[in-house]
């Protein structure tokens, strides 16, 4: 079942940066701001954001009070997490998910916010963006194309046509980051169903280790429950002198086929430079050569 949608963007939208883990530097912000301001956007931030506590944006605490202020802002439509790494787990249970439930607003990052988007779905029932963050923006037109998404409604990506074809499928998306996923399922939180889409992401990750997360995925159901797997990016791999034998994309293909169920790979969107937006909690729809998701109804 899709979950509620927040109110597309328009210009003039009050768009916040949070950092649930890892802090930014003013420098790497600075012309992401920029770029929001031009398209006409009012752009909320912190000094929490640059004041680091180790490598995190400040202690637990203040990390998610900070989100929680900007859940609670009525009159903010979209939370932009400015980067991953590692943090958000940490304060998932802090968070005033509550407060989104009664005030659905965009919640868009990836990576090691993939807690926070499943949450956003399992704990308040909101729909989220799995799309770029300012820390890894790149070039302009990623931040164009997600906004444009988000104004418009209509999310499309177009994957390397598969060898062998893949036969149309549909359902809602869940999914993200393998890591986090793995590290949800063992803490016994909620975030997938029957029929779902499972989309799956990583980097920097030992072949083996890419295995042991699927197969405890695989052993707890989810990919038996799937309506179709999706596999993003699975970038910078690694192994060791003796190889384990498969390559990332390999190894989950094999469980998405022990399951039986139909498999696209090369979706644009994860740790690669076209980091593609997605929608995380309303259908998606595999035609056969194209990605397709319409939320503007």
């Amino acid at each position: 079942m899709a979950d509620r949608r927040p109110p597309l963007l328009q210009p003039g939208d009050r768009i916040a940066v949070a950092a649930p883990a890892r802090f930014i530097d003013a420098a790497t912000l600075a012309p992401v701001i920029e770029q929001l301001q031009a398209r006409g956007y009012e752009v909320v931030t912190d000094p929490i954001l640059h004041e680091p506590y180790h490598q995190w944006a400040g202690r637990d605490e203040e990390r998610a009070a900070h989100l929680n202020r900007l859940l609670n802002d009525t009159s903010i439509r979209a939370i932009w997490f400015a980067r991953g790494g590692y943090g958000s787990m940490r304060i998932v249970d802090y968070t005033d998910w509550e407060a989104l439930e009664n005030n659905p607003k965009w919640l868009i990052g990836f990576s090691d916010i993939t807690v926070l988007l499943a949450s956003a779905a399992f704990r308040a029932g909101v729909m989220s963006v799995h799309g770029p963050m300012p820390y890894s923006l790149g070039h302009p037109s990623l931040l164009d194309g997600l906004f444009t998404a988000l104004e418009t409604g209509l999310f499309h990506c177009e994957p390397p046509l598969q060898n062998p074809p893949v036969s149309p499928f549909s359902g809602v998306l869940r999914g993200g980051n393998l890591s986090l996923l793995y590290a949800m399922q063992a803490a016994g939180d909620k975030w997938f169903s029957d029929g779902d889409i499972l989309f799956i992401e990583d980097l920097d990750e030992y072949q083996y280790h890419i295995d042991r997360m699927a197969l405890a995925l695989y052993r707890a159901g989810v990919f038996h429950r799937a309506g179709g797997i999706l596999l993003g990016g699975l970038t910078d791999m690694k192994d060791h002198s003796i190889p384990f034998g498969e390559e990332a994309e390999a190894i989950l293909r094999r469980y998405a086929s022990m399951a039986g169920k139909p498999c696209v790979s090369g979706v644009p969107a994860g740790h690669i430079p076209d980091n593609h937006p997605l929608v995380m909690g309303t259908e998606i729809q595999w035609d056969g050569r194209s990605l397709i998701q319409e939320i503007s109804h």
